[in-house]
């Protein structure tokens, strides 16, 4: 289960805690998760269709919402895994 994770966007506690609850629920069906860092590397697709990017500046995920999403991941058995974003 890859789940992206946007600083400001969907990164609040209960929502978190709420989708590792569910990927868990799931059982073996799922082998990991994934905690993925939110990245703007799609931006220059919307600049040469000159659209504009909703989300052109977010900050990087932090330490302890990383270690805090990894843990309680891991507390409830599944297999985490943390991929940071890349920036463009």
């Amino acid at each position: 289960m890859r789940l992206v994770v946007i600083p400001g966007g969907n990164d609040a506690a209960a929502d978190l805690e709420e989708r590792l609850r569910f990927t868990a629920s799931l059982g073996d069906v799922v082998e990991r998760g994934d905690l993925l860092g939110y990245h703007t590397l799609g931006m220059g697709k919307y600049m040469r269709l000159g659209l504009e990017y909703a989300l052109p500046s977010v900050p990087e995920l932090g330490y302890r919402l990383i270690e805090r999403t990894m843990d309680l991941g891991a507390d409830l058995g599944l297999n985490m895994c943390y991929e940071p974003g890349a920036q463009a």
